[in-house]
């Protein structure tokens, strides 16, 4: 039997290495954190492949996502638009992005561990 192979673009500045915490993780890699949130946005394009890297404890490479795209407004907003899916509640969101004017989310289109 012959195996289907699936092939994306690769991006031009290609994969990336991303410190997400385990709790975190386990929620992108459920489907239930489709949007993960930053600061600052690491160079990334669509297709984009950002390989997670779990700290302590676990401290191991654990799995993938793929990029769909990038989001970039006020904190406030990006809140009242995607909290369903930030995996994460309005507390800590808010602490996250105290002080700061401009949110990033990127946003996942399939994530594998």
């Amino acid at each position: 039997m012959k195996q289907k192979t699936i092939t994306l673009p690769s991006p031009e500045n290609g994969d990336i290495l991303i410190s997400i915490r385990s709790e975190f993780a386990r929620k992108i890699y459920d489907g239930t954190k489709t949007i993960e949130l930053r600061k600052h946005l690491p160079d990334l394009d669509c297709f984009t492949y950002c390989w997670i890297y779990e700290p302590k404890p676990v401290g191991l490479i654990t799995g993938y996502f793929v990029v769909a795209g990038t989001i970039a407004c006020r904190p406030k907003q990006l809140w009242d638009e995607y909290h369903e899916v930030l995996g994460i509640d309005w507390n800590r969101f808010s602490v996250y992005y105290y002080n700061t004017e401009l949110a990033h989310g990127i946003v996942i289109a399939y994530a594998n561990k």
